[in-house]
Parts: structure tokens; sequence; C-alpha cells
């Protein structure tokens, strides 16, 4: 900009440079000129400027964090006034510090709605804590494994898989669990549990791998990276459910029989058949 300004104003006026200099130069220096104060002017204001910093960093990682870091103590240092940083890697370094709060928050309020909701449902304090249970532990353990390989997760994504799992996966625990209440007013423990495999089985397990199946097509041929990755995860997350469902749930059924099934349920004992 200083060096336009005395191109212009300065040496085009200077009499020992009027022959070197022709009109068309005149006239495309003073459209530089023009150009140059409209782009100045976009950057400079009379309240508020912008700076545009380019580095070499990755978008996040640890020395991406501590550069952000660096450069908000340095501004408020040596700035006057409010500052703001705007871009992908510093709204990054902005969720981190506020990550683990918003998702306990989350996580908490999405937890205890579900549980409000089947409570009203069964009238049963222990049924909706396994379910609730069972799906967490399955958002859990693929965050888990994604962070053994090392995988990024983006924060919106994290928050969305929370969510819809949460939210859809629960419902194969609901209907295995409706099963296994209805035939243990008939059968002992054992022949509920089958019957409960036979009667739900088809359904979630259609269900859940068409979840699993379609989202995990779309994560691995969406040019989204963050949709791709909201589909990977949901497609990860609905199989683990499903297998949580499938081999731990009907344990736990099975342990917290007299705290699950309705208090008419089907007792065995020997040479005895009655109903409690």
């Amino acid at each position: 900009d200083q060096l336009f300004t005395y191109l212009s104003e300065d040496l085009v006026n200077d009499e020992r440079f009027s022959e070197m200099l022709g009109d068309d130069m005149k006239e495309q220096l003073d459209d530089a000129q023009e150009q140059m104060d409209e782009a100045g002017g976009m950057l400079v204001g009379d309240n508020h400027s912008i700076m545009m910093i380019n580095t070499t960093l990755p978008g996040e990682g640890e020395e991406t964090t501590a550069f952000m870091q660096t450069l908000e103590n340095d501004c408020t240092r040596q700035l006057k006034g409010d500052f703001y940083f705007v871009g992908n890697t510093p709204m990054a370094f902005e969720m981190s510090k506020t990550f683990n709060d918003e998702m306990n928050r989350i996580t908490i309020l999405t937890a205890l709605a579900i549980y409000v909701v089947i409570l009203l449902t069964y009238r049963n304090v222990t049924v909706p804590l396994i379910l609730v249970a069972i799906i967490q532990a399955a958002v859990y353990a693929i965050m888990t494994l994604m962070g053994f390989q090392g995988t990024a997760i983006y924060y919106l994504a994290l928050i969305i898989v929370q969510s819809i799992l949460m939210g859809s996966a629960v419902d194969y625990g609901i209907l295995f669990t409706s099963y296994y209440r209805e035939t243990r007013m008939e059968m002992g423990i054992k022949d509920a549990l089958i019957a409960s495999y036979n009667g739900s089985i088809h359904t979630f397990m259609t269900s859940g791998l068409i979840l699993v199946v379609v989202t995990g097509i779309m994560g691995k041929f969406f040019p989204d990276p963050s949709m791709g990755e909201i589909c990977t995860i949901i497609s990860n997350g609905a199989l683990m459910s499903i297998i949580l469902i499938i081999f731990i749930l009907p344990g736990i059924l099975a342990v917290c029989d007299k705290l699950v099934t309705p208090k008419n349920r089907f007792v065995e004992k020997p040479g005895i058949e009655e109903k409690a």
C-alpha cells in the first residue's frame, strides 16, 4: 500500500521521471492504487479491522492448540479493545476449552429425557436405567475404539451421534425387554429369554442392519468429511448397540429379573409351578 501510494502520488508528479512514465503506465498506477484502497478498506475500518494469519500448522492438534493459546495471550497483552478469532482452527480451540462440560451436560440431559419417557411407559424405575446404560455404553465403546485407532472426531458429529443413537437404538432394547416382561408372566427366566429372542430378533435385526448398512455406505462415499464421519459413527454405534442388546442385555435382565418383571411373574420351584 505504501509503495503504490508513493508511485501514484509522488513518483508520477516528479518531473525527473515524467519522461519514463507514459500515460498508460500512469493509468495503470491509478487503477492499482484504487484497487489497493478498496482492498485496504475491507481490512481496516473506523471501528474494526481484520488481520489474516496463515500458518503451516494442522487444523487441530496439540501444537496448534499451543499456538492459539500463545496468540490469544499476545493479543490480550498487546491489542487495545476487544478482539475475536474466526476460522476452523479458532473454532476448534474455543470448543476444546468447553467440550467436557458441554458433552457431560448433553449426555445427562439426553439420558434423563429418555429415562423419563421409558419410566412413564413401563412405570418401572429399573428398566429405563438398564436400557439407557446399555445404549450409553455403546456410545462410549465407539468413542473408545476410535480413540485407540487415532481417528479424529468432529465435535458436532459426536453430539449428533449421541442424540441419534440414544433416541433410535434404545428402541431395540425396548422391544426385547417388552417381550421378556410379557413372556415372563408365563415362563421361567430361560424360556422367557428364548421366547424374547425368537419374538424380537427379526424385527430389531432388520431395522438395525438397515441403519448400519445405509449409514455405513453414506459415510464411505459422502464427499463432505464431517457428514461422512457422522454417518460412519452412527453406523458403528448402531452395530455396537445391537451387539450389546443381543449378548449383554439378556444377562442383565436375568440378573435383575425381580426388579424388571411384574409382580405376578411366573416362578419355578422344584416340583411346583406357580405365579408369584
